[in-house]
């Protein structure tokens, strides 16, 4: 694919669940999963949390070691991409 119909093939799956996704989240579904196994609704919650303080811990990275070590930008390169 080229790139924009990659872009628009992106923009569509994130809208609308493409065939693939949905086949694994019916796969998902009919798992058989422990008792202790959290709620779908949890997920959203965590993940923005978990997201939330990877920034935050990144920005710390950045801001207190800029004037310090030429590596701290690169590091924060490399964790988010």
């Amino acid at each position: 694919m080229t790139a924009p119909a990659t872009n628009v093939h992106g923009a569509l799956c994130s809208v609308v669940p493409c065939h693939g996704e949905i086949a694994v989240m019916h796969r998902y579904n009919r798992l058989k999963k422990p008792e202790w196994t959290p709620p779908k609704w949890v997920f959203g919650p965590t993940w923005a949390v978990m997201y939330a303080a990877q920034g935050y811990a990144g920005w710390r990275v950045l801001h207190q070691a800029s004037s310090r070590s030429k590596l701290s930008l690169p590091l924060i390169v490399i964790t988010y991409c």
